[in-house]
């Protein structure tokens, strides 16, 4: 077989020895970023970045090529390392989690990252000795010189879908509010577990939207950090859990809620923002990451919440 880059192979016991030629994986040239899981500024002072991304295979057969690491560099200057685990490439466009680290007590990094906030940039890939963890292939990987356009605030495009829909929502009597959502894979195929629904410091909240203009923007409720559950890459899972409420309404908050819940009588449904940052582990890499839920961020806003009658017990 020729390897391209990783040269030639010849598979015997067939009945005959083939040299199979295939295009080789082009020194991974139309690797294309897509979208970013996590951008996190952690306090050791460098930034970690996990993305996705896609590696077009245009050969004809899989390869797995386990895990591998490349060189960043940005300008001709390093700024930190590239990586992907367990990499597998079928035929066409693969896509993968690529996890980097920024280092950022180099100048070039932080010249890399402060470009960003004005537009895109270009970080370099390049392999090295110890690209692979299989000896066998880093004389290949060696070779490999690409490069992958980080968009501005490294944004991307968009999520494969939203991470929720079919939100509904019950208040007891008591006051009690009980939400119910179906929750999916935003993040092409890979499977997740939801760890945190509400970390300290952050005010996970939903907001009402689009009903009136006392209501707009106006907290309808707050999550809180006792929900956990898993989601595999291609199915979903539909869960039912408590969120806080004000139990002691001020005037805006009633005049506010007032408006929701008349919306909610005439339509079935009231109207909101999530403005969420909850953690998840994704594809079981032990890490835990707070990642952008918000609507808002996520272009998929308003969502529809489905409200009943009791729905009026908000205003007890």
């Amino acid at each position: 077989l020729n390897l391209g880059i990783f040269g030639h192979l010849t598979i015997p016991g067939i009945g005959f020895n083939a040299v199979v030629p295939f295009k080789g994986l082009d020194n991974l040239k139309n690797t294309k970023y897509v979208y970013a899981i996590e951008v996190n500024p952690s306090i050791d002072g460098n930034i970690y970045l996990a993305a996705i991304v896609t590696i077009n295979n245009p050969s004809f057969l899989t390869l797995a090529l386990g895990d591998v690491s490349f060189d960043a560099s940005h300008n001709g200057a390093h700024i930190g390392t590239s990586s992907i685990k367990k990499l597998s490439l079928a035929p066409g466009d693969n896509q993968v989690i690529s996890y980097t680290t920024l280092d950022m007590s180099l100048t070039a990094a932080q010249q890399f990252s402060d470009g960003l906030a004005t537009g895109a940039q270009t970080m370099s890939l390049s392999g090295f000795a110890g690209s692979s963890t299989n000896p066998a292939l880093n004389g290949g990987l060696q070779a490999v010189r690409t490069g992958i356009t980080i968009p501005m605030y490294f944004q991307g495009s968009s999520m494969s879908q939203p991470p929720y829909k079919d939100w509904s929502v019950k208040v007891s009597a008591a006051k009690v509010a009980t939400v119910t959502a179906t929750f999916q894979s935003p993040y092409y195929g890979y499977p997740y577990e939801f760890v945190n629904a509400n970390l300290d410091g952050y005010e996970n909240k939903v907001l009402g939207a689009g009903m009136s203009v006392p209501s707009t923007d106006v907290a309808l409720w707050f999550f809180k950090n006792d929900v956990t559950f898993k989601v595999s890459g291609t199915g979903s899972v539909t869960v039912s859990f408590d969120v806080d409420i004000p139990k002691v309404l001020s005037p805006l908050q009633r005049t506010a809620y007032t408006d929701m819940v008349n919306y909610g009588k005439a339509n079935g449904k009231i109207l909101v923002n999530f403005d969420w940052a909850p953690v998840i582990i994704v594809n079981g890499d032990g890490v835990e990451r707070i990642v952008d839920w918000t609507s808002f961020g996520n272009s998929f806003e308003p969502i529809p919440i489905a409200v009943g009658a009791d729905f009026a017990n908000i205003l007890l």
